[in-house]
């Protein structure tokens, strides 16, 4: 995987993008300070080894997140109070194609819609991250990122007894734009 090892910059990573590249699937790997690596391998992979670095039990963190969203596939995962979300990030090329990366949803400043399929997350890094996916969808993870977010901060909270204040303007427009969305609907 790159030059680099992943453990030696697991704290810095704020989004995984599944890539193609002349050697197969790839992954992009987004760092806070505003480079992205590049990991010869596929996201399955390089999601495993990220989360293992932080001894997270995946399948366990799943099963539980699967119940308590009413949803099976494309669900988040979290390290900590640090959610990353599920975004389509590159067009199907085959079956079984991974296409869904993951974005830590604190680090992301806005996003705007490209048209009806396409969007650019920006982050607060400086990097944009074009998705092939509209902009319901990205509200949708967004604001299921934001909220589970929520409740690991006040579990965080009640756990060990202090408050976290946490001033996120990209939490107020995506809550804006989903009580917009479920008003219209």
């Amino acid at each position: 995987m790159g030059g680099v090892r992943l453990e030696m910059i697991r704290d810095e990573i704020i989004a995984l993008r599944p890539v193609y590249t002349e050697r197969g699937d790839a992954t992009e790997v987004y760092l806070r300070c505003g480079e992205v690596k590049l990991f010869y391998a596929g996201i399955k992979s390089v999601r495993r080894s990220f989360l293992r670095n932080y001894a997270v039990d995946l399948s366990g963190q799943q099963e539980i997140l699967a119940e308590e969203l009413s949803k099976s596939k494309l669900l988040p995962f979290y390290i900590g109070i640090r959610v990353f979300v599920p975004l389509k990030m590159r067009k199907t090329v085959s079956k079984h194609d991974m296409v869904n990366g993951y974005v830590e949803v604190g680090e992301v400043r806005d996003f705007k819609a490209v048209d009806r399929n396409s969007c650019v997350l920006n982050l607060k890094s400086g990097l944009s991250i074009p998705l092939t996916c509209g902009e319901e969808t990205v509200v949708k993870s967004l604001y299921q990122g934001e909220k589970l977010k929520e409740r690991l901060i006040k579990e965080k909270q009640e756990k060990e007894g202090y408050v976290y204040q946490q001033d996120n303007p990209l939490l107020a427009l995506v809550m804006e734009m989903e009580r917009r969305r479920q008003e219209e609907g």
